[in-house]
């Protein structure tokens, strides 16, 4: 049961952090340009995903007890991918913020439904090994955190150079374009110097 459910919502939270963080990818790719936003702009569409997302924090909180919570989350999880979708779709800065305003109101109820449906999964623990439900929150959760941690620390690396997953050529073009992507000429870029100088900060 954990593995079926904790992978699923793991997926979710992960298609959530790269629908609310994407946009700062179609910067990268044009999206100022080609919708003509000036600075103010896109930070506004930056900023009111988080307008709609903590108002409507609580009452997702409060609809999700109306249907069964997996009715819910699907049915959130249909919104902010159809919101996503359109997005693709925006052609100028007032479409673009309301469909981040949307964005925030879809995605508003995932964390406190995953959180609000993982607890009941866990409630059926009460009592295990002389532990009540509450125990049990602790416990799971904080057992998950060092088991992803242990696999994290054959997953991450701290240098292109160490990734041993990349063979020689793609470890040299990480390392190349690490130190000139972006770069305007006569300009100088963090991730070009290897020391550590104040001015970075």
């Amino acid at each position: 049961m954990d593995l079926r459910l904790l992978s699923m919502l793991a997926l979710l939270y992960l298609l959530a952090f790269l629908d609310r963080g994407n946009i700062g990818n179609a910067k990268i790719e044009g999206l100022r340009g080609g919708l003509h936003l000036t600075g103010p702009q896109y930070n506004w569409t930056l900023t009111i995903f988080f307008f709609s997302y903590s108002l409507f924090g609580v009452p997702s909180n409060l609809l999700l007890k109306k249907p069964r919570p997996s009715i819910w989350l699907r049915m959130i999880m249909v919104a902010w991918g159809v919101v996503m979708t359109l997005m693709g779709t925006v052609k100028n800065y007032s479409s673009l913020l309301t469909a981040r305003f949307f964005l925030g109101l879809a995605e508003a109820g995932l964390y406190r439904g995953v959180a609000y449906y993982t607890t009941m999964c866990i409630s059926f623990r009460d009592g295990v090994g002389n532990y009540a439900r509450w125990h049990w929150i602790f416990v799971l959760e904080g057992i998950a955190t060092v088991l992803v941690t242990i696999a994290a620390f054959f997953t991450l690396y701290d240098f292109p150079e160490a990734a041993d997953f990349l063979t020689a050529e793609e470890r040299a073009f990480v390392v190349w374009r690490l130190k000139y992507q972006g770069q305007k000429e006569g300009e100088m870029m963090v991730a070009q110097e290897k020391e550590f100088q104040l001015k970075y900060v």
